[in-house]
């Protein structure tokens, strides 16, 4: 730590800013990695979900009285 003790204010304000841009990016990567892979694995699983979800939309129209009179 003596080495820090040699830089002048705006040196000590530039490292601060390095090293917050370093682990921000760093962190940013990181969540997007975990992002993608939950992602892939929503994908996986959503065409099987997409069907359930289509037959039971399917079969509650057909339980519900149709909306339109007929003409009489």
């Amino acid at each position: 730590m003596e080495f820090l003790s040699n830089l002048s204010d705006d040196q000590i304000a530039l490292l601060g800013c390095a090293t917050a841009l370093v682990s921000t990016g760093s962190l940013m990567c990181l969540s997007y990695f975990i992002g993608r892979g939950r992602m892939q694995t929503a994908r996986a699983s959503s065409p099987a979900a997409i069907s359930r979800l289509a037959e039971t939309t399917a079969a509650d129209a057909a339980k519900q009285p149709s909306k339109h009179r007929s003409a009489a």
